[in-house]
């Protein structure tokens, strides 16, 4: 096994370290993204089982990842009223 040696595997690290550093603010907005995307869809998932004909598709999906919670009130208050 040969020996990669210490300046090698620190120059890696650093490097790795400043892409983090970099991509903090974009991955931190992506999963907030994917939970709230996930929290919404159980959300609109229990709606519909409660007998509220809300469809689960990219639109309502999307309208919940990027809105949150009030976007899932907005749904339910639109499927309400109309």
């Amino acid at each position: 096994m040969e020996n990669i040696g210490i300046f090698p595997t620190a120059v890696l690290a650093v490097i790795v370290l400043m892409l983090l550093i970099l991509l903090h603010q974009p991955l931190k907005w992506l999963l907030r993204f994917l939970l709230s995307g996930v929290v919404g869809s159980a959300f609109l998932l229990l709606c519909a089982a409660a007998g509220l004909p809300l469809g689960l598709n990219a639109a309502t999906l999307c309208i919940v990842s990027f809105l949150g919670a009030p976007g899932c009130l907005g749904l339910v208050a639109i499927c309400l009223f109309l």
